[in-house]
């Protein structure tokens, strides 16, 4: 899993992967690196927008909060860091939205 943000639309960034991987251009791209280095196929049909803005600072927030929830993500950028006293609270959030 990546959370990330982007001027461009989906459709190019998805390309540019494909891209760099085909070339075994890995250098600039957490997701291609990963992709070749653990011979992992990513499923780049099945990429979301989880949440679409303009506003700088929410999407800032959300790919922190996202970040956080989800432990398991590629993601090396923490460029927002959230206070621990977030901690609770999202993992309450994560609990209802897996079932827990």
């Amino acid at each position: 899993m990546y959370f990330g943000q982007t001027g461009h639309l989906v459709k190019s960034k998805v390309e540019e992967h494909k891209i760099h991987l085909r070339l075994y251009y890995y250098e600039r791209s957490v997701v291609d690196h990963h992709s070749i280095e653990s011979d992992h196929h990513i499923l780049f049909d099945e990429v979301q927008i989880i949440e679409r803005t303009n506003k700088y600072w929410d999407c800032l927030i959300n790919e922190a909060i996202n970040i956080r929830i989800h432990i398991n993500n590629l993601n090396r950028d923490k460029s927002l860091q959230l206070s621990e006293t977030w901690d609770l609270f999202l993992s309450s959030i994560d609990r209802c939205f897996n079932g827990e």
